[in-house]
């Protein structure tokens, strides 16, 4: 008769379970798809006009602090440069708009943009790590900014207005409800995406080059193509995100490639929690809305916002979902101490 450690082990070896939780555990991807679904149906119910408008715009840079966590939470690489790729995919929808192509067409080109634009720049800048790596992001996403000035193509000062939505399948994008679900629809198919990389080995040996380069080369990880790979993954969403975004706002201007649009979205990925698949999103949905709110009912949201960063680096270092390990930890102390 084998004993409960024998089975148990033999259930561990087969893949097989008793764990009741374990029996239970919802798959990740349908807990995605279920949370973008619940969203989409409350979110007209309880938006209208402005507020709706608004609640498509955190939508939008849920994507993008999707996008940049793939470097900060899984690789470990702080880009001060996300902005140019979300930039990148903004104006591409700006330069298409007269040629009147499908909405749909407007993204892929922008992913594409984003994706090589970001290769390119991570093929040049692969030699270089850490802090110089930073640093030179942030002079590439200047530089671009600055280019939009010089080239009056690119309109200046003014950027790109008079972005039209378009329709998709016969149906207008003019009407906030329309546009909302038509986002949820893109953001939502992309987010089960993440998740499935996340999952997968390519997000396991990203968290490997995060954790430590040496052991992950050991390993037999190429590191510098893992980085590689990573970099234009996030330059791709980032280019949807900001097609997204020019579609909604009707106008790409320099204002989005700046570096303080770059530094928002890593405040983003640090409200909620780096190491989380849910914390960026949270964080900025958390972070639109405050700004919102703030500017709305102060002439300095700036001091707000860094009064705020300051508690949860200090507080919580982990991000705000960082609170669930840290409370299981206390009850599980408690409770040994009490038995």
């Amino acid at each position: 008769m084998t004993t409960q450690l024998e089975q148990r082990g033999q259930n561990l070896a087969t893949g097989k379970t008793t764990s009741a939780k374990a029996r239970w555990r919802i798959p990740a991807t349908l807990e995605v798809a279920a949370v973008w679904i619940v969203v989409g149906v409350i979110g007209p119910g309880l938006f209208t006009g402005s507020t709706l408008f608004l609640a498509t715009t955190a939508l939008i840079f849920v994507l993008f602090a999707m996008s940049t966590n793939v470097l900060l939470g899984w690789t470990g690489i702080t880009s001060f440069g996300q902005a140019a790729f979300f930039g990148a995919g903004a104006y591409t929808v700006g330069l298409l708009a007269p040629i009147a192509l499908p909405p749909l067409i407007q993204l892929f080109v922008g992913a594409a943009v984003g994706a090589i634009l970001a290769m390119i720049f991570s093929l040049v800048a692969n030699r270089v790590t850490g802090v110089e790596f930073a640093m030179l992001t942030l002079v590439f996403g200047e530089s671009i900014s600055l280019l939009l000035y010089r080239i009056p193509a690119l309109g200046g000062e003014s950027g790109l207005p008079g972005i039209p939505r378009g329709a998709i399948f016969g149906t207008s994008l003019f009407s906030d409800k329309t546009f909302w679900w038509y986002a949820i629809a893109i953001t939502g198919v992309l987010a089960i995406v993440i998740r499935r990389l996340r999952g997968s080995t390519f997000g396991a040996s990203l968290t490997a080059v995060r954790d430590n380069p040496l052991r992950a080369s050991a390993l037999g990880i190429n590191v510098k193509l893992s980085r590689i790979v990573a970099f234009t993954v996030a330059g791709l969403l980032a280019g949807v995100a900001g097609a997204l975004y020019a579609q909604l706002q009707g106008i790409a201007s320099p204002d989005i490639m700046s570096w303080t649009v770059s530094g928002e979205v890593i405040i983003m990925c640090l409200i909620g929690g780096m190491h989380t698949y849910w914390g960026p999103a949270i964080g900025a949905v958390i972070f639109t809305v405050a700004n919102w709110a703030l500017s709305n009912s102060t002439s300095s949201p700036e001091l707000y916002f860094g009064l705020g960063l300051l508690v949860i680096v200090l507080v919580l270092p982990e991000g705000l979902l960082g609170l669930v390990p840290m409370i299981s930890k206390r009850m599980t102390r408690r409770q040994k101490v009490l038995s």
